[in-house]
């Protein structure tokens, strides 16, 4: 089963939509319409759902054995939520719509998104990655007061603790934890732009081809400017470990292809040239000592790791973390959507 090229088309359009309100969502809600700040946190669910249901004959033709799953769980969560868990109706729904909506539109973006649809979506993140360090750089120099700085609703604030008398600042996100997920997609966008398969937008012989490379060329500076100053202006050692990440899956997989090993070598000297030239900013060098306080308060903290298992935590804790606190946990849990904001 098929559907038109002119819905896959629309369908790219929800999916550009979604990627502008995940970055700016926090912004509406903080800076331009704090006085929807509520209803505006769940602005993006339509459009997913949008997206899915125009999908949908294609999910169902490719995706349906991993989906199914998906929706028996959002169903058997629901249920024991409410007659087991927390008993709220609307804080279980506000927990099934990942199951129902957000998850599955993970599987329509290779549905409807070729190579050069993907490299487009990373050259915008690149080009977001640029005001989005300005703007943390910003806040992180500035008082936690600072219009720059409010909670969502314009009221309080939405930085968090970091160290050496700075904070973690939250980007145009609601919380420090969107700066370093976004960071992390920049890593992995900047490395999919430089190493992946070349898709030219331009055919040879063209006389915009030299401005194009020259505009790719800034871009690629620019974001990795970004990129660098974002690690200690964030105080965020999940961010090191997601870059560790990013940066080990990219070597990785030229290894096992073979390709361009030679322009990652050159790309890692690139990379130290820009960082090296990023520690003379007065407010970068300021924020790699309180990243470097906040690394060593680490080493010290009542759990006892040294650094390196501090990092090792930041990378596996997720996964090993509940595992490890198996027993302070209810057999069948609180209830879907109790581990949320609005839970």
């Amino acid at each position: 089963m098929s559907i038109s090229s002119i819905k896959i088309k629309r369908i790219r359009l929800l999916l550009w939509l979604y990627l502008f309100l995940l970055v700016f969502e926090g912004a509406l809600r903080k800076w331009f319409l704090p006085f929807l700040s509520t209803p505006l946190l769940l602005v993006r669910d339509p459009v997913a759902f949008l997206a899915v249901f125009w999908a949908w004959p294609l999910l169902r033709e490719y995706w349906w054995p991993r989906l199914q799953p998906l929706f028996i769980i959002s169903i058997v969560a629901f249920v024991l939520a409410i007659y087991v868990g927390h008993g709220d109706w609307f804080t279980a729904l506000f927990g099934s719509r990942i199951f129902l909506i957000q998850l599955p539109l993970i599987f329509v973006f290779p549905l409807v998104l070729n190579a050069d649809d993907v490299k487009q979506f990373s050259v915008a993140i690149l080009w977001m990655c640029i005001p989005m360090a300005i703007l943390i750089a910003a806040q992180s120099v500035n008082l936690p007061n600072h219009i720059l700085n409010i909670g969502v609703g314009g009221k309080g604030t939405s930085v968090f603790d970091g160290a050496a008398g700075k904070f973690r600042p939250p980007g145009t996100f609601s919380f420090t934890t969107g700066v370093a997920s976004f960071f992390t997609l920049s890593a992995a966008s900047m490395m999919a732009v430089n190493y992946g398969k070349p898709t030219p937008l331009i055919p040879s012989g063209n006389q915009q081809s030299v401005k194009k490379k020259n505009d790719n060329l800034l871009l690629k500076i620019l974001s990795a400017l970004g990129i660098v100053i974002a690690l200690p202006v964030s105080i965020s050692r999940a961010l090191l470990a997601n870059y560790l990440v990013v940066t080990a899956a990219t070597v990785t997989v030229l290894v096992l292809s073979r390709s361009r090993l030679i322009s990652l070598v050159y790309g890692f000297f690139g990379l130290l040239l820009v960082a090296s030239i990023a520690t003379t900013i007065p407010a970068v060098q300021d924020a790699t000592y309180a990243f470097t306080v906040r690394w060593e308060t680490s080493k010290g903290s009542s759990e006892g790791k040294s650094g390196n298992n501090a990092l090792l935590d930041r990378l596996i804790g997720a996964y090993s973390g509940p595992l490890s606190r198996i027993d302070e946990y209810p057999l069948l849990g609180a209830g879907i959507g109790m581990g949320s904001n609005v839970g």
